[in-house]
């Protein structure tokens, strides 16, 4: 009888030991997650994007078991949130965008800007429909779509690391709110700066047999013309 007795101490340690193990392995596999989680914040934060390097951890994984299901869930929402926002960035970062109002380009695509206004034209749009993809992508609900796309074996496992991914990807409906009021507010900016851009090269279009460029500089015909054209340029400055 001692000796079935243990024999099942025995095994009951074991079972102990092996649930500890498997505890503890999970415990290392969430952190993994967080430590790439963070990563992956502080890359697609910073003041440049590092493409290949964003791209490198988007495309590896770095857990096993169910916490990789996560880590695909928040890589494949991150990619799409990152994608959006460099459509948007691509444009306010080209130098192209600000070389429109330079003396050069007054020569090169005046008196009719018809390159320039397209371009100022297609910039916004691509701003718009990035803003409104993200705007979109701040919701809970599109949030918990990546999620949801992944089979776990039970609802406690479900449960489980849906409330693990709601901590990563930072579900609260408050702040999803605020984001979203934050991102409208920047993108009516941007759009108030690219029209009066556009105002500034139709003025100058209108006004096609009144200005010259002249060593490299933007001279009118008349003064009136020109205090409107500064105008029109103090008015940019303070967007």
């Amino acid at each position: 009888m001692k000796k079935v007795i243990t024999i099942i101490l025995i095994i009951i340690f074991i079972f102990v030991v092996a649930i500890g193990a498997l505890a503890i392995k999970d415990i290392i596999e969430e952190n993994k997650l967080r430590d790439e989680s963070e990563t992956l914040l502080e890359l697609t934060n910073a003041e440049e994007y590092d493409d290949n390097k964003i791209n490198e951890v988007l495309n590896r994984t770095v857990t096993n078991g169910n916490c990789a299901k996560v880590e695909k869930a928040l890589k494949e929402y991150v990619k799409a949130e990152y994608e959006e926002t460099k459509k948007i960035r691509n444009i306010l970062e080209n130098e192209k965008i600000y070389n429109v109002l330079t003396p050069e380009n007054y020569k090169n695509d005046g008196p009719e800007f018809e390159e320039s206004l397209k371009y100022i034209e297609d910039s916004k749009n691509t701003i718009k429909e990035a803003s409104e993809n993200l705007i979109i992508l701040m919701s809970e609900e599109e949030k918990l779509k990546y999620i949801e796309k992944q089979k776990f074996n039970d609802s406690t496992d479900k449960d489980y690391y849906l409330n693990f991914y709601k901590e990563l990807i930072n579900v609260d409906e408050n702040i999803n709110e605020n984001d979203k009021l934050e991102m409208r507010k920047s993108t009516d900016e941007v759009i108030l700066f690219l029209d009066s851009m556009k105002e500034i090269l139709e003025f100058l279009k209108e006004n096609k047999n009144e200005w010259n460029v002249e060593n490299n500089e933007l001279v009118f015909t008349s003064e009136k013309l020109s205090n409107e054209f500064n105008t029109l340029v103090d008015k940019l400055g303070e967007e």
